[in-house]
């Protein structure tokens, strides 16, 4: 007699993957590159934006996480940009610090728009995390 593998149980399969939208936003095309390239295989979808239009447009998508790279004198009206979009209010949005470190006149400006600075090693690490979370969220909602 064969014994029956047979599992009569309820069977939980993973939904898959959200892939998480990275909105990586540079004013220097080499620097957007270079970091995209950094970021590498994390586990998201990049897409590219270097310009007020695209950001404008790209911010009536689906959104996980936005990342800033650009001159300070563009950064206010970015963040402001991102803020007043609908449904953008709590994306996160991190700011590449290199170029910023020493400008004062965007003291409280980061703050004000929830937005984050950090180093390239700090922004990887979170995006690390946040896909993290991602995944672990998506795998909490197996199907029957």
């Amino acid at each position: 007699m064969l014994a029956s593998s047979v599992n009569h149980g309820p069977h939980v399969l993973p939904v898959p993957t959200h892939r998480s939208l990275l909105l990586l936003v540079g004013d220097v095309v080499e620097r957007l590159t270079a970091l995209q390239a950094a970021i590498g295989n994390a586990g998201f979808e990049i897409k590219l934006v270097n310009s007020l239009d695209d950001l404008q447009r790209a911010c009536r998508e689906k959104i996980d996480v936005i990342v800033l790279d650009v001159c300070p004198s563009k950064i206010r009206s970015m963040l402001k940009l991102i803020r007043k979009s609908t449904g953008r209010e709590e994306t996160p949005v991190l700011v590449e610090s290199t170029r910023i470190n020493n400008n004062r006149s965007l003291a409280g400006v980061l703050p004000a728009y929830r937005a984050m600075p950090c180093s390239q090693t700090e922004m990887l690490l979170l995006l690390r995390q946040h896909q993290k979370t991602n995944n672990q969220r998506q795998a909490r909602r197996g199907m029957l």
